[in-house]
């Protein structure tokens, strides 16, 4: 009685969230290749970089020029350079969170929330349809994309205005991430 009891709740639960908008597929739907384990860490690590490298991508480029910061020895970084500086370390800063978060919920007691295979499962339920964690991980990869399409259309990240080589190459896709974040926040503030 108490499984049933169980499943009804879930069912009830997973209706009520797709009764408002939905996001049919994101690259999140390809981490449950590896498992529920797999998935649950990709999207906790997600979260926390849709989050956190626009917050990096903003202190990066109020507080990098003030001090000069050069990387490597060069001449000073732009605010364009600082604010992919920024939201790449932003990012590292969420994704790491974000998976110590995971460790610390592996570790806990919750009898709500167990981490057995049923609680795993919960979780996993509830990401599968949550459209406010659905619409991040889709623009942070859609921005992701913009900002590799940008660099090949126009011929490198210097051409942006951005650090040569590798390092210009992880500031465009730390910026693209960090714009479609934040077109995926207004997205959900408009439509949830």
């Amino acid at each position: 009685h108490h499984i049933k009891s169980h499943h009804i709740a879930i069912e009830e639960t997973t209706t009520s969230i797709m009764d408002g908008p939905t996001v049919p597929w994101t690259m999140a739907d390809v981490s449950k290749l590896g498992g529920n384990k797999a998935f649950l860490l990709y999207h906790v690590m997600g979260s926390g970089c849709s989050y956190m490298t626009p917050l990096g991508c903003a202190l990066g480029a109020a507080i990098l020029p003030t001090f000069g910061t050069t990387l490597g020895g060069g001449k000073p970084l732009t605010t364009l350079q600082a604010a992919g500086v920024g939201g790449m370390a932003g990012g590292a800063l969420g994704g790491t969170l974000g998976m110590m978060a995971m460790i610390k919920a592996s570790h806990s007691n919750n009898p709500n929330m167990p981490w057995t295979d049923d609680g795993i499962q919960m979780r996993v339920d509830g990401l599968s349809h949550n459209y406010m964690v659905r619409a991040l991980d889709l623009g942070m990869w859609l921005g992701a994309a913009a900002a590799g399409g940008a660099l090949l259309a126009y011929g490198g990240p210097q051409k942006l205005g951005l650090s040569s080589g590798t390092l210009g190459g992880l500031q465009a896709i730390a910026l693209g991430s960090a714009v479609g974040s934040v077109s995926a926040m207004g997205v959900i503030s408009v439509t949830k």
